[in-house]
């Protein structure tokens, strides 16, 4: 249409109003593909289209369960402008932290210095530090001077790594994102500290160095995860100076799985654009149409004619859905 479009150049091809022009080609991959916003940015980040549309909503056009952002944000407000993503399942690091440990899935745990450990080398923190409440929590080895995890942040100690941990809630493929920041130099200079991200007994990037100083270094990953695998975000000192060596480290991982609100096999898209309930936990099973394929196996729920199986599983870039 005339109006309400995003522009790289200066020129407004197409007329109207509510047009941006001059944008940064400032694209960041998520899940589904390479063509996200970021979630922030200046005034001419690809982040200035969202809620740009003035007019219309995301229920007005039957986006209400997609997303423009990297970081799974369903629209709301005033619609994005630009193209839309099927929001996925994610998991934010600080969003999910807790003081007990296995609350949504999140385990905090160290391991033996810059190695990659069987299950016998990978242990868990006993109860959070004393005096740290709310998300505040600060998990500690205990013996091991300095070694913590907090919220979104890490410290590794003087002869273990700490180590974040996500056990897989389901098997599919994941995007991991974030970036990692120098958060001390109080103590001197060191040679930095290094961040990694395995999925069980694997790199899945080689040892990253945050160097004193440095700011937003990206750490990305992607994998293939089986259900009740370990996700884990490993922090190491280095060589010199253990003392100073905390990370700012929020990792999120996204699955390329579409939200499902209920859990019952039906994305929250589907459930929405066919008058299901994305409350609903039981219509899932339910044989809609009669003709004894369940509608969350079924393409075409509500049309008895046509018996044909899609599932909603590992739905990799190109949109096609394939079977685990």
């Amino acid at each position: 249409t005339a109006g309400n479009n995003g522009f790289i150049a200066t020129a407004n091809a197409f007329g109207g109003a509510n047009n941006r022009t001059n944008l940064l080609r400032d694209f960041v991959p998520g899940p589904l593909g390479a063509f996200y916003y970021p979630a922030s940015g200046p005034t001419n980040s690809l982040a200035s289209l969202r809620n740009a549309d003035a007019v219309r909503t995301p229920a007005g056009v039957g986006l209400t369960h997609y997303t423009t952002t990297q970081d799974q944000a369903k629209d709301t407000g005033y619609l994005d402008i630009g193209y839309h993503y099927v929001a996925t399942d994610t998991y934010l690091a600080s969003a999910g932290y807790s003081g007990t440990q296995g609350v949504n899935g999140w385990f905090y745990q160290y391991s033996p210095l810059r190695t990659v450990p069987g299950t016998n080398l990978l242990s868990t923190f006993g109860n959070p530090a004393a005096g740290w409440t709310n998300v505040w929590y600060q998990w500690t080895s205990g013996g091991n001077q300095y070694c913590w995890i907090w919220n979104a942040g890490q410290h590794p100690g003087q002869t273990l790594d700490s180590v974040r941990t996500l056990v897989s809630p389901r098997t599919g493929r994941f995007l991991v994102t974030g970036t990692a920041s120098d958060g001390s130099n109080s103590c001197g200079a060191t040679d930095g500290t290094y961040v990694a991200v395995r999925l069980n007994d694997t790199l899945l990037t080689d040892w990253l160095k945050v160097a004193d100083g440095a700011a937003n270094v990206p750490v990305n990953a992607t994998g293939r995860a089986l259900l009740g695998d370990t996700i884990q975000f490993p922090v190491n000192f280095g060589t010199v100076n253990f003392a100073c060596e905390t990370v700012l480290w929020d990792p999120r991982i996204s699955f390329e799985t579409p939200v499902d609100t209920d859990g019952d096999g039906l994305p929250d898209w589907f459930e929405d654009s066919n008058g299901d309930g994305v409350q609903n936990s039981s219509d899932g099973t339910a044989d809609t149409d009669g003709d004894g394929i369940s509608d969350r196996l079924d393409a075409r729920p509500f049309d008895p004619l046509l018996s044909t199986f899609s599932l909603f599983i590992d739905v990799p870039v190109n949109g096609s859905a394939v079977a685990n």
